[in-house]
């Protein structure tokens, strides 16, 4: 993940439960809107695009998968989608297209989304 990424933290995680629970509300909206299509209505990676996609779409639900990734790094990859992928990482080169479109909130709010319906907590930064 690129470095300026590295030090962001989903501002969502810190509002109160019913503030925390609207935003992901509004990321599952976001989330059925433009995640679906590739990663499932239970973030399976089993869409309805995903048939069409040499490389599969992420599953959430697979436990080595969102759950071993601390939050900004799926910040990261919704922002800059594939573009953002170091030339080491071809082998696992993905379709994922960059949502730069959203705003930060929108994105963030996704993040919570893809958490809740994965089953999964955020892996907690080193040291954290």
């Amino acid at each position: 993940m690129p470095q300026k990424y590295a030090g962001l933290a989903n501002p969502f995680r810190r509002l109160p439960e019913a503030q925390r629970r609207a935003a992901e509300a509004e990321g599952m909206v976001l989330y059925q809107k433009n995640c679906r299509p590739c990663h499932g209505v239970d973030g399976d990676g089993s869409g309805p695009l995903a048939r069409g996609l040499s490389l599969k779409p992420v599953n959430f639900r697979d436990p080595g998968t969102i759950g071993t990734v601390v939050e900004p790094y799926v910040f990261w990859r919704i922002k800059e989608g594939a573009l953002g992928l170091p030339p080491i990482a071809a082998p696992w080169a993905s379709a994922m297209p960059a949502w730069s479109e959203l705003s930060d909130g929108g994105i963030w709010g996704i993040v919570l989304a893809a958490y809740a319906i994965a089953g999964k907590e955020p892996r907690k930064p080193e040291g954290a």
